[in-house]
């Protein structure tokens, strides 16, 4: 049996019922999917928070994989602003 958790923004929540899947990663995809489900949700209410995470547990509460809503879903322009902007038609002096 396993388990989903979620911490985000709104806080804790921790799938009580659990679920039987075939393997890790229908479980791995159970959970990216978890996660993409409410950014979307957070997305139509105007915010954006990419700083909550999924957790797929079993039965004795051990983690086995864990997504961060980050990296659940690519996020190109959030990429480009860590890295240094140039600009090709600058010239150094």
């Amino acid at each position: 049996m396993l388990h989903h958790s979620r911490a985000d923004d709104t806080g804790q929540l921790n799938d009580e019922e659990g679920c039987e899947l075939p393997d890790f990663q229908a479980a791995r995809q159970m959970a990216l999917r978890g996660a993409r489900s409410l950014i979307c949700a957070s997305v139509m209410d105007g915010q954006l928070d990419l700083s909550g995470t999924m957790c797929v547990t079993d039965g004795s509460g051990n983690v086995l994989y864990e997504v961060t809503y980050r990296e659940a879903v690519g996020v190109p322009v959030l990429e480009r602003l860590v890295t240094p902007l140039s600009f090709p038609w600058r010239r150094r002096r």
